[in-house]
């Protein structure tokens, strides 16, 4: 009989020995304290010791064993996994019983397949078939909320829809009044920023002056409604998302469902009805700070007056540039609360599946903004406004 012991780097001392028996039996003694291992040992070492000896049969020898825990289980899981690969038996006999009850509950539940992700390299025509029909997928799901919603708003419009008030107005608060700040913010800093870049190059024809018109024209037709819908797909499309997940994870849905309470007139409607009734206001208010934010700069840094940029406010934007930038608030407004609601509607049950809901719901809907808002330019070309 021989015996060799298998270095293992990272341990104070030896965690087995390998001892080769009669037969191609080959004999691993478990020694020490094994609940003390900083890791699991390594199985490549052992592999090349077990294939120089031929090993047909693997049996265990306990007697110096002091303490286990799942460390050694998981170190004859993967024993036994390389010894189907390699075609040598695994005798767990000689194992202590608590070990052995727990490799039978071990191997009493399947594996998931899907559990194991296997790389594995796909041509081009297989890549573009799973890409196209996760494409139609998302579309038919798609088209069936939005199905849903016109369903429910032709519920609303009959006095039909179920939902409570009290739901409602507290999603438009959350909608409206606190998301002032932000917008605040965002729309001055928007409208000073378009003035210093527009002075640096009126200045060199002696037309500070129209600085107004850069600034109202820019804001109100384009710069206002896309920020403003910007702002609200990260602070309430992520919100309404993040919240109907997280239901959807804790199955208030189902329960909604059980109750015979539709979740799309409960939970989906009264948000979406409220961040569409709210992004025009909010659009306005951003038009109204980002010209003032363009005054601030014409005021202090080039000499204008506030009545000549106000007059030449005036005289710069219309009734069709405001109705323009309510139409724009409108839409995207229906395209944030919409994508929102439906990503969190759609999510998992997992608390890493209410984040990528919400991730994803903020993509999506800066992708239709900026798809919607190159359709209005389109038209606006087209009719001439």
């Amino acid at each position: 009989m021989r015996s060799q012991v298998i270095p293992h780097t990272g341990l104070d001392r030896d965690a087995y020995l390998v001892q080769s028996m009669n037969n191609r039996i080959v004999q691993i003694a478990l020694i020490g304290d094994w609940s003390a291992l900083p890791s699991l040992p390594s199985l490549e070492s052992l592999k090349q010791q077990l294939l120089s000896l031929e090993a047909r049969q693997i049996i265990f020898e306990c007697k110096k064993l002091e303490r286990w825990n799942s460390i050694l289980l998981v170190f004859v899981l993967e024993l036994r996994r390389l010894g189907s690969h390699s075609g040598f038996e695994i005798n767990c006999t000689n194992l202590p019983q608590g070990v052995n009850r727990l490799l039978r509950l071990a191997e009493a539940v399947p594996e998931n397949e899907d559990a194991r992700s296997v790389e594995r390299e796909q041509n081009f025509l297989e890549t573009l078939g799973r890409s196209t029909v996760s494409l139609w997928r998302s579309f038919v799901d798609v088209l069936d909320f939005s199905g849903r919603m016109v369903m429910v708003s032709t519920q609303f419009i009959n006095r039909r829809a179920r939902y409570r008030s009290v739901d409602f107005l507290i999603n438009i608060q959350e909608a409206g009044a606190q998301a002032l700040p932000i917008i605040s913010l965002i729309g001055f800093l928007m409208g000073l920023i378009l003035a210093y870049v527009g002075a640096v190059q009126l200045k060199q024809f002696g037309a500070q002056i129209f600085v107004a018109d850069l600034v109202a024209i820019s804001i109100v037709r384009e710069m206002g409604p896309i920020m403003t819908a910007v702002v609200m797909a990260g602070r309430t499309g992520a919100a309404y998302a993040a919240q109907l997940g997280s239901m959807k994870a804790n199955q208030e849905i189902d329960a909604y469902k059980t109750m015979a309470i539709s979740p799309y007139q409960f939970l989906v409607f009264p948000r979406v009805l409220a961040l569409c009734l709210m992004m025009p206001l909010l659009c306005i208010f951003a038009d109204a700070i980002g010209i003032f934010g363009g005054g601030v700069v014409a005021k202090f840094s080039l000499g204008i007056s506030w009545l000549q940029y106000i007059t030449q406010v005036q005289d710069a934007i219309g009734l069709p540039d405001v109705l323009l930038s309510l139409g724009k608030a409108v839409v995207f407004g229906i395209i944030v609360a919409m994508f929102g609601c439906y990503r969190g509607m759609n999510s998992g049950t997992s608390a890493s599946s209410v984040g990528q809901a919400a991730t994803t719901a903020v993509v999506s809907s800066l992708v239709m903004i900026v798809i919607a808002d190159a359709i209005f330019a389109v038209i606006v070309g087209v009719l001439g406004i």
